[in-house]
């Protein structure tokens, strides 16, 4: 063989050996971030397991869950707000539509007792379910100004969903977006992830909400996720989501909790290879703890990238080849059309042609 053909060999099995190490490597984190959100399913924190059931679900991992709920369920079926998390959860879980449908049931059961003390948590759970509000009695709680406005806040995103069709009320969602009233605006702001595509139309218009939107506004960080969420096509508004991603970048570094949980959980929906490494590393790096976040908000925001890594990983799978590949492929295109010209330009006769020369 000649040298120069098994230079060529070696770089190119060295690309490839390269790349196959590197695919181990993001293997080996993915497995790390499944087994972690398993872990968080036994947290001494009631709402970070629901937040780890609720992720498994969402990255393909729903019967996993399922086992996990229903051993549990009778311990919390009768504790108020716990029983409602549980339910949630399972209706995201079952493949069946009618126990779906159960769930659902259990949580709308609560939501309209008056005795129930958890409808708060009834009404915000069957708004993320995309139950429409609209189509139920409006309730209330009586002797709680407070409670009662947070209820109503979520009473209004929920009355943006149709029972008939997918279209949503954009006149309503935008007119709490708008609003003066803080409570309105930050939990329809809240409810953008949950709401599915929007069109291009008024998909850009959260985008302008989102990146106008001072930085240390408590709805920042809910706008950037929705506008992830909400994307009609990431490749199409690839600059849009260049600049979401920017100022998620700024808030995943802050010093509070719901910036980068919301933060990383965005990024599991719009992340790419390029936010691969610092997710990863953020995850490997674990805890941090400084005192502004506790252990319990730092063990949920693990959660949040652990899901981010899994989001990602998935999606990549769906795209077919992943940049490794591409790699493999134009170096060795390049190589071969390397050796070709080598060969051509050492080639003096019709014999070298025929049994190749050597250099």
């Amino acid at each position: 063989m000649k040298k120069s053909a098994k230079i060529v060999v070696f770089v190119l099995l060295s690309v490839i050996l390269s790349g196959m190490s590197v695919q181990k490597v993001q293997a080996d984190v993915v497995d790390k971030a499944y087994e972690y959100l398993l872990r968080q399913t036994e947290d001494s924190s009631f709402w970070n397991k629901v937040h780890a059931l609720e992720f498994l679900c969402q990255v393909g991992y729903k019967s996993q869950a399922e086992t996990i709920l229903k051993r549990n369920l009778e311990a919390v079926s009768s504790v108020p707000q716990e029983r409602i998390g549980y339910f949630r959860c399972l209706s995201n879980a079952v493949s069946n539509e009618d126990e779906r449908a159960f769930y659902i049931g259990k949580i709308l059961e609560v939501y309209r007792s008056p005795d129930s003390s958890d409808k708060i948590h009834a009404a915000e759970s069957l708004t993320k379910l995309k139950v429409a509000l609209k189509d139920y009695p409006v309730v209330v709680i009586p002797n709680d100004t407070v409670g009662n406005a947070l209820l109503q806040a979520y009473v209004k995103w929920g009355f943006v969903y149709n029972s008939v069709s997918d279209s949503l009320d954009y006149t309503l969602l935008f007119s709490a977006l708008d609003s003066e009233n803080e409570i309105d605006r930050k939990i329809m702001a809240y409810g953008l992830s949950y709401m599915g595509t929007f069109d291009a139309v008024h998909w850009k218009k959260i985008v302008s909400s989102a990146l106008a939107e001072p930085l240390d506004s408590p709805c920042t960080v809910f706008l950037l996720h929705g506008a992830a969420a909400t994307c009609p096509d990431k490749i199409t508004f690839k600059d849009e989501i260049r600049q979401i991603k920017l100022r998620l970048y700024n808030l995943v570094v802050s010093n509070d909790k719901t910036n980068q949980y919301e933060a990383y959980v965005a990024f599991g929906k719009i992340g790419n290879q390029e936010d691969w490494s610092f997710i990863k590393d953020s995850f490997e790096k674990g805890c941090e703890s400084n005192g502004l976040i506790s252990a319990e908000g730092w063990r949920d925001i693990q959660s949040a990238q652990a899901y981010a890594i899994l989001k990602m990983n998935s999606q990549q799978k769906n795209s077919g080849f992943t940049w490794l590949d591409w790699s493999v492929v134009v170096v060795f295109l390049l190589l071969m059309l390397w050796i070709g010209y080598s060969s051509f330009k050492q080639n003096k006769t019709a014999s070298d042609y025929v049994l190749g020369a050597d250099p």
